[in-house]
């Protein structure tokens, strides 16, 4: 096969070659290739010379989130019951030892309710399954969402009680 021209498609370069063996990439054999192929083009009929196949995505289980341990959960949780408990405080100093522990009252109250939606959330990942490294993205989206939508209602709420 003389002079067969080999393209690369992410360079589009071009090179002759006079002998009979198929094209070989002009990169080091310790670094990476160019391309997913080499495509090689004689007179007679094109030939391809496969080079290291591409891994296909894995749709949800790469997150590009940060994997979270338990220890940091411990962490995160302690930090927010702290802020809990220096708001407690300075509700106390600005209004008085009731409504201090009508915030607390109501905080525990909120928290512990949370702990059943733990369990509502565990048992929609476990029927859509959704993969452990996606839980935590999918989380932080339906909480956003719940937010988002809690304000909507309040809004509608207050302008409907204001009309009626």
């Amino acid at each position: 096969h003389e002079g067969q021209t080999v393209f690369t498609p992410s360079t589009d370069a071009h090179t002759t070659s006079s002998n009979s063996t198929p094209p070989v990439s002009p990169m080091p054999s310790n670094s990476a290739p160019i391309s997913d192929h080499a495509f090689a083009l004689s007179q007679s009929e094109p030939t391809y010379v496969k080079t290291k196949s591409p891994q296909p995505p894995q749709p949800f289980t790469q997150s590009t989130f940060m994997h979270t341990t338990t220890s940091q959960h411990a962490i995160k949780t302690t930090i927010w019951v702290f802020i809990a408990l220096l708001v407690a405080l300075i509700v106390s100093i600005l209004r008085g030892r009731q409504r201090a522990l009508e915030f607390l009252t109501a905080y525990i109250v909120e928290y512990s309710l949370s702990v059943d939606n733990l369990f509502v959330f565990l048992l929609i990942f476990k029927y859509f399954r959704v993969p452990r490294d996606a839980q935590e993205s999918v989380l932080t989206y339906g909480i956003l969402g719940a937010m988002l939508l809690r304000g909507v209602m309040i809004v509608c709420g207050k302008a409907l009680v204001e009309r009626f």
